[in-house]
């Protein structure tokens, strides 16, 4: 792995195959290009960078829960000792699992003799 003198990031050399475009309006697209140019590195490279920063980011957002104190006891506490679950819930979850019994039992399901491949992290 190389890296740059003026930022220290790694640059990774790995074959780009893959496309991707998108249209802008003229003051986007300039406002791009001088970011580009301000930080030394092409649009190209500026733009793929940014876009995995905000990719990256988002999932994040959406895997980690940000708790403050009240809200991870409240959580801790739901968890720990549960409410008894209503009549209501009673029902939705017996139906759901009716549902998912049909479905199993049904002879278009092939039966699931090992997990996938990807499941179990196998090549």
């Amino acid at each position: 792995m190389v890296t740059k003198k003026r930022d220290a990031r790694p640059i990774h050399f790995e074959a780009k195959s893959e496309r991707l475009n998108a249209r802008l309006t003229p003051q986007a697209k300039a406002l791009v290009q001088q970011a580009a140019a301000l930080s030394g590195r092409s649009v190209t490279d500026f733009v793929a960078e940014a876009a995995q920063e905000k990719a990256l980011a988002m999932i994040r957002d959406h895997r980690v829960w940000a708790l403050n104190v009240e809200q991870s006891l409240a959580f801790t506490r739901a968890v720990l000792d549960p409410p008894e679950a209503t009549a209501a819930q009673r029902a939705v979850a017996a139906d759901y699992w009716s549902a998912v019994a049909e479905i199993a039992a049904s002879p278009s399901v092939p039966p699931l003799t090992e997990e996938p491949d990807d499941v179990q992290g196998k090549p």
